[in-house]
């Protein structure tokens, strides 16, 4: 077992303990004054949600998850009503008060100062998970949707962005396929190498028509095994779509 692994496991023990009727994240770690630097020092990317409440948030188990493949990563939570003012070292440390709440602060090692969270002034709180991944992707964290591999999301970022190169990236990516020894990696590995195909055949508009239809079949009833796959493709085609988006933007 990974230190950092047995430190989560112990500190997240600790904070049941002793906060037995607290309602927890899952996935997200609570943290206090006597944990919250050893957490911080134990990773490379800490993101941490400070507010008064303890109610189950949805957007940060979901968080969570996508991080799940990456051990330098964790999502923690820092509750500063417990219902009488708490954690009050750090709301004072990093200047939160509590018409700010929720607020959320990326700490990244060696980094003096933690990225804190703007929500764009035109967004609505319906549009907050959305963003929020937005602003963990721009600060370097990778976030891995059901399907998805970050390997081959790096490929097929360079692949959508760098046409002069695609015949290279599709033998790059079809080696990085065969490297997969886990039998579902493999599968989403040779449905990045599929839409490669088809992009070189069909060109850059088939990424967004795929995106489209796989969105229909997803409207229509199935089966619950046929819309983890069909789910799964979308999640791919996202990948090619976001890489397509960021190239316009710049």
């Amino acid at each position: 077992m990974s230190v950092v692994l047995l430190i989560s496991i112990c500190f997240l023990a600790v904070c049941s303990f002793t906060s037995a009727r607290q309602e927890f994240t899952t996935g997200v770690l609570e943290l206090d004054d006597r944990t919250f630097d050893k957490v911080l020092s134990a990773f490379d990317a800490v993101l941490v949600k400070f507010s008064g409440d303890d109610i189950p948030d949805y957007i940060l188990s979901e968080i969570s998850e996508e991080l799940g493949g990456d051990t330098r990563a964790i999502v923690g939570h820092v509750r500063l009503e417990n219902p009488e003012p708490t954690n009050v070292e750090l709301a004072e440390r990093f200047h939160i008060q509590k018409d700010q709440w929720p607020q959320y602060y990326l700490f990244k090692k060696g980094r003096a100062e933690p990225i804190i969270f703007h929500a764009p002034d035109s967004s609505e709180e319906a549009d907050e998970p959305e963003n929020l991944k937005k602003f963990l992707t721009k600060n370097g964290l990778y976030l891995a949707k059901d399907g998805c591999l970050k390997k081959m999301d790096e490929i097929a970022s360079e692949f959508v962005t760098n046409k002069d190169k695609r015949s290279e990236l599709l033998e790059t990516a079809k080696a990085q396929m065969e490297k997969y020894s886990d039998d579902a990696e493999k599968a989403s590995a040779k449905v990045y190498v599929t839409y490669m195909k088809k992009i070189q055949e069909k060109g850059d508009e088939f990424v967004h028509l795929e995106a489209e239809r796989l969105q229909k079949i997803l409207g229509a009833s199935m089966s619950s095994m046929k819309r983890v796959e069909v789910t799964r493709r979308a999640n791919v085609i996202e990948s090619f779509k976001a890489s397509a988006a960021e190239k316009d933007e710049l």
